[in-house]
């Protein structure tokens, strides 16, 4: 026929060179770019639709979805543990789309070998899981269902390291008020293993699927057919493993399967990545459990007991950490070997599965008298302040959880969260080390407007956002309790501001909230009824930033080129600093020596220090390469920190000397080597309480969390 394809046919520059698998509606082939300079890999995959299928258009529609499907997963970023789309097109009737071929691997593959049910084999099984569950977790973000997850289509690669997500024939996108879809004729009579007893497609429906592909990797038969697994179903498992090893922790994993696989949708996890996360901490405690038994020749140079008996993480001492990491890791050890290492209690410590494959992590290297094994950068968790601070601009972590520009950045008082708000309309909170990402606040109400900022009260029980429509026609403010994500006090969730909300701060006494809006105002609300207190209108154009004293008593906001100071409670205006030549776009008020001093960053490229009770400079104006969007003091009242519009750099800098911290300004591109270094406009800025840490955002959509280079007592 004239559509048929075989070796030799060239497709979007990519000539086949054999056909690797044949489905009931689809011929998958191996591909080569014919001129592969032109490609960091030339190797790919072309799936082209069944010539006998092209007269329906039902799964020609389907199949195009696909290319589309993919096409937006890819379009932002390159994920590790996705497949990845290079072009699609039609070869005369015959539709077709070209990805990145990963390998001839997949997680069928290790289930027939039947590999023992080992301590290694079973970390292995949950770094799969949780990549999967991380990979899900983004595609569910866009609003798409993958609605096909099986061990088929969990592909392995790097020597088995990583698991890749593949195979979007059946995803579905759901609509902005869509949450779940009426299963379609094909599905219906699609194979039903993996596939939840719910007769709707929803986000919760690919968690079972993953739960299913987790039994069966444990051991566990499917071949009954059984909508959930039953205790008899895991117990029969449970013969199979060491019972000295894993007990009581391989009942837990069957509770946590349990609850994934639950009749009704709504009783399994809120997220398929808190299931996976469940599966890691529960493994996560054991491993450092087993590390105990080590001998004291084996550990004590290297691993520091937790002082909190609680404390699931292990706790490294600082000698033991490389302050360059490498980006690789070497899991390439056989199981065999692995094996050994458990039986002799020396398995590493604190294996950390929950950063494994995920984008944009670093990692850190135990000394080989452990393990010449390199192990994920775990949560570093001291016993005490090392000696020497991790190097200026370290990574710790680069979280990717949102999909368009990140606007504001908030730490938690405990120095183990941050939330981060994003034009994605999500407020979402998340691991301050791992990335792990716990709650989006906006996603569980179903709003989906842009959100400006976010801010963390200081006695660390809530957090407040702001948000704007995209007509411009509503401005809301909300207050979420940090450890759930539910709405505090609804009476904020309305419009006063009549224009954008730029700005939102706690008082220091936790009570009452500010705002700032394009509208020219600053509202004062108290923070448990939503009530408002004050409206302040000296402004004559919009307000961009807003901080307290911290005295509880005043507040600053900046505008135009001025900055006004006022009483919180009455308007009365203080003073007006105007020592700025352009816009001021943001303000920080010093949080130590009384509050006598306030920075401000503005369009003219300068930060300037002022005194909060005469409006005089009282220090050198810091000049800069490019408008400074933020400035903020860290807590101890010392450094500054800023970040410039434009050419995404961070500068951290001593306030009395004008001197960096660093000699070369961090770059927050530096160190990812993926995302375009130029023209970032880093719009969120934070330090951590103690100062250790700071969290920057912007353009680019993520988040970095780095070090500032010194210790919690700011030397």
């Amino acid at each position: 026929m004239s559509d048929s394809i075989g070796e030799g046919t060239v497709l979007s520059e990519y000539k086949i060179s054999t056909e690797l698998i044949t489905t009931a509606t689809c011929n998958i082939y191996k591909a080569v770019h014919q001129y592969p300079s032109n490609q960091n890999d030339p190797t790919a995959v072309i799936k082209v639709l069944k010539e006998t299928l092209i007269l329906d258009p039902g799964y020609v529609s389907q199949f195009i979805a696909e290319g589309a499907i993919l096409r937006t997963l890819c379009s932002e970023h390159k994920h590790k543990n996705i497949v990845f789309y290079r072009n699609h097109g039609k070869y005369g009737e015959r539709p077709y789309v070209i990805m990145d071929f990963v390998s001839n691997r997949n997680l069928r593959n290790l289930i027939n070998e039947k590999p023992p049910l080992t301590l290694a084999y079973l970390n292995r099984v949950v770094r799969y899981v949780h990549q999967a569950a991380y990979a899900l977790q983004i595609v569910h973000s866009k609003r798409i269902i993958h609605n096909d997850i099986k061990p088929e289509n969990l592909l392995l690669r790097d020597s088995d390291v990583e698991v890749v997500l593949c195979d979007f024939g059946h995803a579905i996108q759901l609509l902005p008020t869509e949450e779940q879809k009426e299963l379609s004729l094909q599905d219906q009579k699609r194979d039903q293993t993996y596939r939840g007893p719910e007769r709707f497609n929803c986000y919760a429906s690919d968690q079972y699927a993953l739960g299913r592909v987790t039994y069966e990797l444990l051991g566990g038969d499917l071949s009954m057919q059984r909508s959930s697994i039953t205790i008899e179903d895991w117990n029969e498992i449970l013969k199979n493993w060491d019972a000295e090893l894993f007990a009581p922790m391989s009942l837990r994993i069957g509770l946590i399967l349990s609850k994934a696989l639950s009749l009704f949708p709504d009783k399994r996890y809120k997220t398929v990545l808190e299931f996976a996360n469940a599966l890691v901490e529960e493994v996560q405690k054991y491993n450092v459990q087993s590390t105990s038994n080590l001998s004291t020749s084996e550990n004590s140079n290297n691993i520091v007991q937790a002082n909190d008996p609680t404390d699931t993480v292990a706790v490294l001492n600082p000698s033991s950490i490389a302050p360059i990491f490498p980006s690789a890791l070497n899991l390439n050890q056989p199981d065999a070997n692995q094996t050994k290492l458990i039986t002799r209690r020396t398995f590493l410590a604190g294996l950390d599965v929950v950063t494994l494959g995920i984008l944009g992590f670093s990692w850190v290297k135990l000394v080989p008298t452990i393990s010449q094994a390199m192990i994920p950068r775990v949560v570093i968790r001291f016993v005490s302040p090392p000696s020497k601070p991790l190097p200026f601009g370290t990574i710790y972590d680069i979280y990717h959880g949102h999909t368009n520009n990140v606007n504001g950045v908030s730490w938690s008082q405990d120095n183990k969260q941050i939330a981060s708000a994003s034009y994605d309309g999500s407020v979402q909170v998340w691991n301050a080390i791992n990335g792990v990402s716990n709650t989006n606040f906006m996603g569980d109400i179903g709003t989906t407007e842009p959100a400006y900022d976010v801010a963390w009260s200081f006695n660390g029980n809530n957090v407040a956002s702001c948000s704007n429509s995209y007509d411009g026609k509503r401005h809301k403010v909300y207050i979420w309790v940090a450890s759930n994500g539910n709405i505090l006090s609804t009476s904020l969730a309305r419009d006063d501001h009549k224009g954008l909300i730029n700005a939102i701060a706690w008082s220091p006494d936790n009570s009452k909230i500010a705002t700032a809006s394009f509208d020219g105002t600053v509202k004062v609300w108290k923070a448990d009824d939503g009530s408002l207190l004050q409206t302040y209108r000296g402004h004559t154009k919009g307000v961009y930033d807003v901080t307290w004293s911290p005295d509880n008593n005043r507040i600053a906001s900046c505008s135009e080129r001025s900055v006004h100071v006022w009483v919180a409670l009455t308007g009365e205006r203080k003073l007006t600093y105007g020592g700025h030549s352009d816009n001021i776009l943001s303000v920080s008020w010093i949080p130590t020596r009384n509050g006598e001093l306030i920075a401000s960053s503005s369009v003219d490229q300068t930060v300037n220090i002022w005194s909060a009770i005469t409006g005089n400079d009282e220090m050198p104006q810091k000049p800069f390469e490019a408008a400074v969007r933020k400035v903020r003091w860290s807590h101890n009242g010392k450094y500054l920190a800023a970040g410039t519009r434009s050419i995404g750099v961070v500068h951290v800098w001593e306030a009395a000397t004008g001197s960096e911290v660093s000699p070369h300004p961090y770059n927050e591109k530096e160190q990812d080597k993926n995302i375009n270094v130029i023209k970032v406009d880093i719009n969120a800025l934070a330090w951590s309480p103690d100062g250790t840490m700071i969290a920057s955002g912007g353009t680019d959509k993520l988040v970095h969390v780095w070090s500032s280079g010194l210790t919690d007592a700011g030397k």
